[in-house]
Formats: structure tokens, sequence, C-alpha cells
């Protein structure tokens, strides 16, 4: 993950409405990672994010992943699949195995600037509660959640709290 972060980070494709990464030389052993890493990278980047590797063949083959929250992605595969670009897309809409050629990476970059123009792809939160920094009850709410954080696991998560106006001397 570092690795690929710090790939993000020097190509700036953060400002890109679709992370692409076709990796030439990726280790075969992590090739199996591709859909976790994939969606650790959506989840992070709050966007779609294709993650491949270079082929025996020369065609590029990985996953693609989109966050939860953002409706406009909601049919991303057959919006990959519309593009005539790839070789295929096939699994769920935001979760799918994904292959194309090498020389399509640029094209295939283009067409989602295009096609995704009119998307906010800014960062948020997501957040259950917004409270005031000077609020007198904000250390009896924080304590409250904390009573409650052995119920925090799998379908449960944990509350997150987002403060404002918090000055810094």
């Amino acid at each position: 993950m570092a690795l690929i972060h710090d790939l993000v980070s020097e190509e700036k494709l953060y400002e890109k409405k679709v992370i692409l990464l076709a990796i030439d030389d990726f280790d075969k052993e992590w090739r199996a990672l591709t859909g976790l890493v994939a969606g650790s990278m959506a989840d992070y980047y709050q966007r779609p994010c294709i993650l491949t590797f270079l082929g025996d063949d020369g065609a590029y083959y990985g996953s693609l992943r989109c966050p939860n929250n953002m409706p406009a992605f909601e049919h991303f595969k057959d919006d990959c699949n519309a593009s005539k670009l790839i070789k295929y897309a096939s699994g769920h809409q935001q979760a799918a195995g994904i292959a194309f050629e090498a020389d399509a990476v640029k094209a295939l970059e283009k067409y989602f600037e295009q096609k995704y123009a009119d998307v906010d792809t800014s960062t948020a939160y997501m957040v259950d509660f917004i409270v005031d920094a000077e609020d007198p009850e904000l250390p009896d709410i924080i304590a409250e959640l904390a009573d409650y954080s052995n119920y925090w696991g799998q379908g449960i998560k944990e509350p997150l709290i987002a403060i404002t106006d918090v000055k810094i001397a």
C-alpha cells in the first residue's frame, strides 16, 4: 500500500476522477491482492480505483473497486464496458475483475475524465456528530460514546465526531 500511495502521490493521480494504475512489475505473489488493495484505495481516495498488473500476453489484468457512498459510480462496471476500450469487466458493478490492452491506458484515462467530468470527487468525511470545540458537553459526549466501545466491530462502526472551530495556539 505504501508503494502504491507513493505512486499515486508522485503522479498526482488523486486529482483524477478515476485512479487507474497499470503496473508493469507487480510481483506475482501480490497479484491475488489487487481487489483488496483497490478497495482500500477507493475508500481512501473516495473515487473508483483500478489496479492492474502486466500479464504475460502484454495486457493488463486486475481489479476495479468503487467507494460505497458515490451514486455517480453505481454502474461503474457497465461504464467501463461501454468504453469499448477494455477486454472485459466482470463481476459486480463496483467490484469486478478487469482487463485491457496496454495501448488502452491513456485512452481509458481520457474516457473516465470525460465521462465523469461533472462528478464531484472532492474528499468528504462521513461523521455521526458535528460538535463545536467550545461546546461544554463535548467531554461528556466523548465519555458516553467510549462506554459503548465494546459494541464496535463487525456491522457496528465506531462513531465519528467532527469537532469544529478548534483553536490552535
